[in-house]
């Protein structure tokens, strides 16, 4: 496959764990590359008292198809409270390719377990990739403002630096927050499957960037981008949801 159509679905996974935390908001992102609407993207995210239940799915549009197809779920639970993940599931349709893997994170054993057996170190307050886009939106950001999280992707666990480069104001009050989020390296851990899908393969790796807009009043992304020249892939909240 070639490293071009690998970002564009790269882009269409990122755009499945968008989350929007209010009670029962439902969403659609479309990802175009070069302006041209390739995948279709939608979330479903449900606040209650037990925690905080997402759903994400995304569809390559038929034209695409032959380039690269997908057709991918994932759901993951926050409890009560917390702002790490207490179980996360996937279930992936990528060129052909059918897979599936559900993980359980267990911080007062020091431990995630996945449904193949394998067993990894977890570490209380870290993030998978989905809590960690949730605590993205949930925050109130501050110019200048520096984070780093501990992110596990499916058996790696990676530094990752959040920047808030601007936050844009109209009428005196903050209006967006324009976030940089750079993979900085591999703090441990090795991947728990020998095949996965194209989030997983090529998000992480060292240097790699997301670019993110946020809306300070709702608390949710705007636009995504990634990827490297020429191949920038650029994601939007469509109107509708605005």
């Amino acid at each position: 496959m070639s490293e071009w159509a690998g970002w564009l679905s790269s882009a269409a996974l990122v755009l499945q764990l968008l989350p929007g935390v209010t009670q029962g908001q439902q969403r659609s992102y479309t990802v175009t590359w070069l302006g041209i609407p390739i995948v279709d993207v939608g979330v479903s995210v449900q606040e209650n008292a037990e925690g905080i239940d997402g759903t994400y799915s995304a569809i390559t549009r038929g034209w695409f198809d032959p380039i690269y197809s997908l057709d991918n779920r994932y759901e993951i639970h926050l409890p009560e409270g917390e702002a790490s993940p207490a179980s996360y599931h996937k279930w992936i349709m990528e060129k052909g390719h059918l897979d599936s893997l559900s993980a359980t994170y267990r911080p007062d054993n020091g431990e995630v377990v996945y449904s193949n057996g394998i067993v990894r170190t977890w570490n209380r307050g870290d993030h998978n990739f989905f809590s960690a886009l949730i605590w993205l939106e949930r925050r109130h950001w501050k110019a200048g403002e520096r984070h780093v999280m501990a992110v596990e992707i499916e058996g790696v666990t990676w530094e990752v630096l959040v920047e808030c480069r601007e936050v844009v104001e109209v009428n005196d009050m903050p209006s967006e927050y324009l976030l940089q989020v750079t993979f900085t390296g591999v703090m441990r851990g090795e991947p728990v499957l020998s095949r996965t899908d194209m989030l997983t393969h090529m998000l992480p790796g060292v240097g790699h960037k997301l670019m993110l807009s946020l809306d300070s009043k709702r608390l949710q992304i705007l636009w995504i981008e990634l990827g490297r020249i020429p191949f920038i892939v650029h994601a939007r909240l469509n109107e509708e949801n605005i």
